[in-house]
């Protein structure tokens, strides 16, 4: 007979057995696994961390050449065109938190570049000449006016800044050219400013150039006399190859005894607390101004194209100044300094009187380096474009007479029609985008409008304009030299 009992023991130890077996499999798998997954998972964690540190160097690299960018390119962590530097002899330059100048330099960190400018806190790009002029970028962009579009009444203005050449927001998308609909005083979208396109193909007809260009620089203060710079030790004056087509009735200025026809047109500087340079017709400020870019014993800029300020980069300056990267609907303080022809020839304590009567850098506070009279509000803005001297730009009306034969001559006469990505010829038809028709009347601005007896434009009012001067006035002249007017330059990268 078979023992159960004995059967059922046994069955029971090799089933325990077997049990015991697989568990010690199942254990050995598991243990296995886990070990596998441990890894695994050790070395996603390894793998990310690897990736997110390479991630973080390719921003950091991406960022770092973003920073010095200096091409004219889009910077696309500053959301604005980097300023065109290279190969201009353009001197890059910021000021720090203490208000020191600094000047930037292949050797300077990325934080110092980093402080170069950011126009989304109001802090625009500067840099400098040989001679120690300063200048301004003012990137390629497209605007809106969205209230008060023609209207005597203070609107405001919209911009969107411009990727390289193109027409390309920030967003990538595109901004026409096609002027809009304007509904309830508002244009109904953006529209690129004329003074950053190619007009080539319309004749110029809005004061564009010859090229599209990524911006363009302006001086940060009106035109002065060499060696009138309060602090700074006199030097030999250097003069162009150009004489005075006219003085009118004027027999001397800060710099020469006996002003005449025979006499050299001195270069002009542009510093602040410098006597503003007057007694120059609007033909020969045309003039000397072309001659900036070519001055290599001055300036000694190369790569870029000097000209007298034109009517269009006028408006481009006002509307950046109005929008939120300037004043943001601020009115600019004026320059109000008035030395009222006290000084003589050379700071002589005696002789001729030298007919100045303006300091440039000056607000309403009878103090130099105002920031108030900035187009931000801060150091890094453009100064003198409300008060001061008059500026005459390159716009002339269409069969414009002058006072004598030849002020005019060099930039327009009766008979001139054609425009040039110089000269905007104006014959009653408003232009787009130069702060006149668009904007007349903002803050109680002079809009006085050219006639054939006073052909030429003149923008910003002087010293003793009072509410009438600001970054939307304008006024008519006849282009003679007078003791009220000056100019200012601009710099287009070719």
């Amino acid at each position: 007979m078979i023992n159960i009992k004995s059967e059922k023991g046994s069955i029971t130890t090799i089933v325990f057995v077997t049990i015991l077996f697989f568990i010690v499999i199942l254990e050995s798998v598991y243990m296995s696994n886990t070990t596998i997954r441990k890894s695994q998972l050790k070395s996603q964690i390894s793998l990310k961390e690897t990736y997110e540190e390479s991630l973080s160097m390719v921003n950091l690299n991406y960022n770092s050449a973003d920073v010095v960018k200096k091409d004219g390119s889009w910077n696309i962590s500053k959301g604005v065109n980097s300023p065109k530097i290279d190969g201009t002899g353009l001197i890059p330059i910021y000021w720090d938190e203490n208000g020191v100048e600094v000047t930037l330099t292949e050797e300077s960190s990325l934080e110092e570049w980093n402080l170069w400018y950011d126009y989304s806190n109001q802090k625009w790009a500067n840099a400098k000449t040989a001679d120690g002029s300063y200048w301004v970028w003012v990137p390629r962009y497209a605007y809106q006016i969205t209230s008060n579009l023609g209207v005597a009444t203070t609107g405001t203005i919209e911009i969107k800044f411009l990727q390289g050449t193109t027409d390309l927001d920030a967003m990538g998308d595109t901004i026409s050219r096609e002027y809009p609909e304007v509904v309830n005083n508002a244009m109904t979208n953006f529209f690129v400013h004329p003074a950053f396109i190619d007009g080539r193909i319309n004749n110029y007809a809005n004061g564009e150039w010859d090229a599209e260009i990524p911006g363009f620089w302006i001086a940060k203060y009106q035109a002065g006399y060499q060696n009138s710079t309060k602090g700074e030790a006199v030097k030999n004056v250097l003069y162009s190859d150009l004489y005075y087509t006219s003085i009118n009735t004027y027999t001397s200025n800060f710099l020469e005894e006996n002003l005449s026809t025979n006499v050299k047109l001195s270069y002009p500087v542009f510093k602040p607390n410098t006597y503003a340079l007057n007694i120059i017709c609007a033909g020969d400020a045309f003039l000397l101004s072309k001659e900036i870019s070519k001055a290599n014993n001055v300036y000694e800029l190369k790569n870029l194209n000097s000209h007298l300020e034109k009517n269009s980069e006028w408006g481009a300056l006002a509307y950046l100044t109005h929008s939120k990267y300037g004043v943001d609907g601020a009115e600019v303080k004026m320059n109000k300094k008035n030395l009222g022809n006290s000084i003589y020839v050379n700071n002589a304590t005696s002789g001729n009187k030298a007919h100045v009567y303006v300091v440039t850098s000056y607000g309403e506070n009878n103090e130099p380096y105002d920031v108030s009279a900035s187009s931000t509000g801060n150091v890094t803005g453009v100064f003198d474009i409300s008060g001061g001297v008059w500026e005459r730009v390159a716009y002339f009306y269409k069969g414009g007479a002058s006072s004598t034969t030849d002020w005019h001559s060099a930039m327009a006469t009766a008979e001139t029609t054609e425009n040039s990505k110089y000269l905007t010829i104006y014959d009653g038809t408003a232009k787009k985008g130069d702060a006149t028709s668009e904007t007349a009347g903002w803050n109680t601005d002079f809009c006085n409008y050219m006639t054939t007896k006073s052909p030429v434009c003149i923008r910003g009012g002087r010293y003793n304009s009072g509410e009438n001067a600001g970054i939307f006035a304008y006024s008519y002249s006849d282009g003679t030299p007078n003791w009220f007017s000056g100019f200012r330059v601009c710099l287009i990268p070719n």
